[in-house]
C-alpha cells in the first residue's frame, strides 16, 4: 500500500512539476513580449538608438534593484538580460542580478553561457534550457528587436522551478506512510489558491460570455471541434447550443444559401491562421431571416501557431433594417420629381437632389455652402421672406410660390413647402425645402384665362361688329347713291365723299373686329411666304417715316405655307407699324427676317407649344427701348394699348396673335428691354417644300 502511495505521489509530483514548468515557460514568454513592447515604445519616443539604449539601461537597472520591488515577483533567480553583438563578442547592457566574478559584462559569442543570447540575436523567438554564466541550468525565453539590434533574454533557474516539488517529495519520503495523508492535505492547501483562482476566472468568463447579446464561441484551429458556445447562439440562430457541440458545422448549415460561398472561403482561410469579419444571413427554423456580423480571431499560444479560434457573432438585423430604410429614403429623395434642399440653421445649403440641379442648373457642388438667395429674382418682397424665416424658425411649416431665377438667367415659378427638421428633443437642427416647378402649369393657366378672356371679348366684339355693319350699310349705300346725283364741283360732293371715306374706314375696322372674333374665317391657300412678305414691305416703304430704315434678311427659298395671304399681310403690317411707333422720331432701324427652321421633339416641349416639324419664321426687330415685362405680359390682350387715347385701338397685336394661332403657328416675344424688341411668328411650312426647306437650312430650334 505504501509503495502504491509513493508511486501515486511520485507521479503526481512529476505531473505537477511538468505543469509548473510549462507555466513558467509561458510566463517568461509573456515577459519577453512585454519588454519587446517597451523597446518599441522607447524606439518611438527617443530620437536616436543610442538614447533609447541608454534609457533602457537606466530602466532595467532600476528594475533589477531589490528596492524597486520587481525582482521579488520574478523569483529569487529570475533575471532579464539585454545585449548586442559586436563581432564575436556579446556585450550585456546592464549589470547581472547575481553579480560575482562570473558576471562579466561581455562573453564570447561561442561560449556556452552565451547560447540563449546568441539565439536571441540570431532572431530566434522561443524558449530553451541552457547553462548560464554561473553554471546553473536555466529556462530561458528569447526575443530579438531588429530596430535597435538588441537581443532580450528572460531566464530563471530550473532548480527554483523544481525546488518546491523536490522539497515536497522529500517530505513525503522522509515522513512515513502515516504522514502521507498530512502531506496530501498540505499539498491541497498549497494548491487550493491556484484552483480557486482558476475557478473564479472561469466563473467570470462564463458570466461575461453568457450575458452578452451576441454569441461568443471558441473552436479548435481546424474547426473540427467546438470548445465553447455561449447561450447567445440560441437567441440568434433559434437552435439549441448542443447541436454545435455535436456538429461544429451546424451553424453553417443555417446560413442563407446565397451567403455560404464567401463564408466557406473565410472559414478555409481561418484554418490557415487568418481571422475574418463578415456579415451574413441566418435562416431560423421558423423561416425568419436574421443578419449576423461574425468576427473571428486566431489565438496564438506563443509557439508561432494558433491554438484555437475565438469569435463573437452579433445580431445586426435591426441595424440592417435601418440601413435599408435609409437607403430607400435616400433613393426616393434622389429620384423625387420634386426639388429637395436641406440647409443648416443659417440657411447654408447642405444637400440638393438631382431634380434641383435639373430645374435650377446648379450642381450639388455649386450649391453647397451657398444659400437659396442665389435663386432670388427680385420679385418677392422682403416682408414675405421675413414671414418665411419667422415661421420656420418657430418650428412651423411655410408654403408659398416664388418666381426664381435659374443659373442661366431664365425665370421659373416654384411652389415651395419649407419645414424645420427636429432632433429627438424637438430642437430645430436644419430646414428642408420641397419644391415643384409649376412654370408650365402657370403658363397653361394663364393661357386658359387668356383664351377665356379672348373668347368673351371676341363674342362681344363680334356682336358689336354685326351691329355696326348693319348701321354702316345704309349710311354707306345711301351716301354713295346721293353722291352720284351731286355735281363734283358742288360743296356737297366733298362732304359726301368724306362720309364715304369714313364709312370705308369703319368697314375696315369692322372687318378687323370680325377677324379677331373668328367669325371671318381665313381663305387658306398655298402661298409663297417670301413673295408675300416682299410685296408687303414694298407697300410699307411709302408709309414708314423717313427717319427709319427697313433692313431685309429674307431667304427666298423659305418655301410655301398654307395661309390667307391677306391676313399674313395684315399681321406683318401691324408688326412693322408697332416697331416704327417704338422707335419714334429718332433715327432707327427695323429688321425684317425670314427663314425656315425645324422644330424638334425637344423644342416642342416649350412655351411655343409647337408640334415638331418645319416652320417659316418671320421676325420683326426694332432699335427702340424694348418692352417692359408687365406690358409684355398683356400685349396680346384685346384693347390693351400703351398709346394715347384716340391713337390706337389695342387690337393690332391681338389680331396678329389670332391670325398666327389660326394658321397653326405661334408667337414668340423677346422684350429686349433697353436694346429693342423682337417679335417672331412661326408658321408651318406646307407639304414637301417643308421638308426640303428644313433640309436646306439645317437649322433647329
Amino acid at each position: 500500500m505504501a509503495g502504491m502511495v509513493f508511486a501515486v505521489s511520485g507521479t503526481t509530483f512529476a505531473v505537477l512539476y511538468h505543469f509548473a514548468f510549462e507555466d513558467e515557460r509561458a510566463r517568461l514568454v509573456d515577459m519577453v513580449k512585454t519588454h519587446v513592447r517597451m523597446l518599441n515604445h522607447e524606439a518611438r519616443e527617443t530620437e536616436t538608438p543610442e538614447q533609447a539604449i541608454q534609457h533602457l539601461r537606466d530602466m532595467l537597472a532600476h528594475w533589477a534593484e531589490p528596492s524597486a520591488g520587481h525582482v521579488s515577483a520574478f523569483g529569487s533567480t529570475g533575471e532579464i538580460c539585454i545585449a548586442h553583438r559586436t563581432g564575436e563578442t556579446i556585450e550585456f547592457l546592464i549589470s547581472r542580478r547575481h553579480g560575482g566574478k562570473a558576471a562579466q559584462a561581455a562573453l564570447g559569442a561561442e561560449e556556452s553561457p552565451a547560447e540563449p543570447m546568441r539565439q536571441a540575436l540570431a532572431g530566434t523567438a522561443g524558449t530553451m534550457t541552457a547553462t548560464d554564466y554561473r553554471g546553473q541550468r536555466v529556462l530561458a525565453a528569447t526575443a530579438f528587436f531588429p530596430d535597435l539590434d538588441l537581443g532580450l533574454v528572460a531566464k530563471i533557474d530550473v532548480a527554483e522551478i523544481r525546488a518546491p516539488f523536490l522539497r515536497a517529495a522529500g517530505i513525503v519520503f522522509l515522513i512515513s506512510v502515516p504522514l502521507i495523508a498530512l502531506g496530501a492535505w498540505g499539498f491541497a492547501a498549497l494548491a487550493s489558491p491556484m484552483v480557486r483562482r482558476l475557478e473564479e476566472s472561469e466563473a467570470r468568463f462564463r458570466q461575461i460570455a453568457e450575458t452578452i447579446d451576441g454569441a461568443f464561441w471558441m473552436s479548435d484551429p481546424g474547426n473540427t471541434r467546438m470548445i465553447y458556445v455561449s447561450p447567445g447562439y440560441e437567441r440568434i440562430w433559434g437552435r439549441p447550443v448542443e447541436e454545435v457541440y455535436r456538429d461544429p458545422w451546424a451553424f453553417f448549415k443555417a446560413v442563407h444559401p446565397d451567403d455560404q460561398a464567401f463564408l466557406r472561403r473565410a472559414l478555409e482561410r481561418q484554418e490557415e491562421g487568418e481571422g475574418y469579419d463578415l456579415e451574413y444571413r441566418v435562416v431560423r427554423p421558423d423561416g425568419a431571416v436574421r443578419w449576423v456580423r461574425d468576427r473571428s480571431y486566431p489565438v496564438d499560444a506563443g509557439l508561432g501557431a494558433p491554438a484555437r479560434n475565438v469569435g463573437i457573432a452579433e445580431d445586426i438585423t435591426e441595424q440592417k433594417n435601418r440601413e435599408q430604410a435609409l437607403q430607400r429614403f435616400s433613393r426616393a429623395v434622389e429620384q423625387s420629381p420634386a426639388t429637395v434642399v436641406i440647409t443648416d440653421l443659417e440657411g447654408k445649403i447642405e444637400y440638393v437632389n438631382p431634380k434641383f440641379t435639373q430645374v435650377t442648373g446648379y450642381s450639388a457642388r455649386e450649391a453647397a455652402g451657398r444659400t437659396p438667395r442665389m435663386l432670388k429674382s427680385g420679385d418677392t418682397s422682403k416682408e414675405v421672406y421675413g414671414e418665411l424665416w419667422r415661421t420656420i424658425a418657430s418650428g412651423d411649416e411655410w408654403s408659398g410660390v416664388f418666381r426664381n431665377r435659374r443659373k442661366d438667367g431664365c425665370y421659373y415659378w416654384s411652389s415651395q413647402l419649407i419645414s424645420p427638421i427636429k432632433d429627438a428633443k424637438g430642437q430645430v437642427i436644419a430646414f428642408i425645402g420641397i419644391g415643384e416647378d409649376i412654370t408650365e402649369r402657370r403658363q397653361i393657366e394663364r393661357s386658359l384665362v387668356q383664351a377665356q378672356k379672348m373668347e368673351s371679348l371676341g363674342n362681344l366684339a363680334g356682336g358689336i361688329a354685326h351691329d355696326l355693319n348693319n348701321l354702316l350699310l345704309p349710311i354707306y349705300a345711301l351716301t354713295r347713291m346721293v353722291l352720284q346725283t351731286v355735281p363734283e364741283d358742288a360743296p356737297e360732293h366733298e362732304y359726301l365723299s368724306k362720309v364715304v371715306q369714313a364709312s370705308d374706314r369703319a368697314k375696315g375696322l369692322v372687318s378687323r373686329i370680325l377677324t379677331f372674333s373668328h367669325e371671318d374665317e381665313p381663305d387658306h391657300q398655298d402661298i409663297d411666304i417670301h413673295a408675300t412678305v416682299t410685296n408687303t414691305l414694298e407697300l410699307l416703304a411709302t408709309t414708314i417715316p423717313s427717319n427709319i430704315r427697313i433692313d431685309r434678311r429674307l431667304d427666298p427659298d423659305t418655301g410655301l405655307i398654307q395661309a390667307d395671304s391677306g391676313q399674313i399681310e395684315t399681321a406683318l403690317m401691324n408688326l412693322v407699324s408697332n416697331a416704327a411707333d417704338a422707335i419714334g422720331d429718332v433715327p432707327g432701324r427695323i429688321t425684317v427676317s425670314l427663314e425656315a427652321v425645324e422644330v424638334n421633339d425637344e423644342a416642342s416641349d416649350n412655351s411655343l407649344d409647337l408640334r415638331p416639324g418645319a416652320y417659316a419664321v418671320l421676325a420683326v426687330s426694332d432699335t427702340g427701348h424694348g418692352i417692359d415685362p408687365e406690358v409684355a405680359a398683356r400685349m396680346f390682350e384685346p384693347f390693351f394699348t400703351t398709346k394715347a387715347v384716340g391713337i390706337g385701338t389695342g387690337l393690332g397685336l391681338t389680331m396678329v396673335h389670332g391670325i398666327v394661332i389660326r394658321h397653326g403657328g405661334a408667337v414668340h416675344v423677346d422684350p429686349g428691354l433697353g436694346r429693342g424688341a423682337t417679335i417672331e411668328i412661326y408658321l408651318p411650312l406646307a407639304g414637301d417644300r417643308a421638308a426640303a426647306s428644313a433640309r436646306r437650312t439645317g437649322e433647329h430650334v
